[in-house]
């Protein structure tokens, strides 16, 4: 699942060895409703979420992390068996990207808690020097690949050998989220 800067991911690139579901959710909301609706028989192997930056302009942060919390808490209950990717929230360029950092902690503190959950740090674009939006908050069309690359080492993370032989990965389910 994943909000409007997942809107130019290539996911046959992203997943190529994967079968992909995209959900796209404006808001944490939204993915929780789709979560209470969703078959727990039906258990992929992985989900993949990136929600949470539409929810900081109605919300404070600590309420945000705390519904993303409720979020990655209802999928690991629900698919105990499936692998949780929190995709960290991306840079903001108006006065929310300061609480942004604090709903990253929050975050990073709150899956360390899952057993098959992890945050997928985008350090990488909070850093960047140049300008990686065109708006406030969406991702400009240069920037969308270095966020699909750390998306792409999270979801392999530990199933490519150290020559990156893409053949050694087996086929899967990967449900990916989407909020906005």
């Amino acid at each position: 699942m994943c909000d409007s800067n997942g809107k130019y991911l290539c996911l046959n690139k992203l997943c190529s060895k994967h079968d992909v579901t995209y959900f796209r959710n404006p808001n944490i909301k939204s993915s929780v409703d789709l979560f209470n609706e969703t078959d727990p028989s039906q258990s992929p192997s992985m989900f993949l979420f990136h929600t949470g930056n539409n929810d900081l302009e109605n919300k404070v942060a600590s309420s945000v992390a705390e519904n993303i919390n409720k979020l990655l808490s209802i999928t690991s209950k629900k698919f105990p068996i499936s692998k949780i990717l929190f995709s960290s929230l991306l840079p903001r360029d108006d006065n929310l990207n300061n609480t942004i950092n604090a709903v990253n902690s929050s975050m990073k503190e709150n899956t360390a808690k899952l057993t098959k959950a992890e945050v997928i740090d985008h350090e990488n674009l909070h850093t960047a020097k140049e300008k990686i939006l065109h708006d406030k908050k969406h991702l400009n069309r240069n920037s969308v690949p270095i966020f699909a690359r750390s998306l792409t080492r999270a979801i392999y993370k530990g199933t490519l050998k150290s020559n990156h032989n893409r053949s050694s990965r087996g086929s899967s389910s990967l449900q990916y989220p989407s909020t906005e």
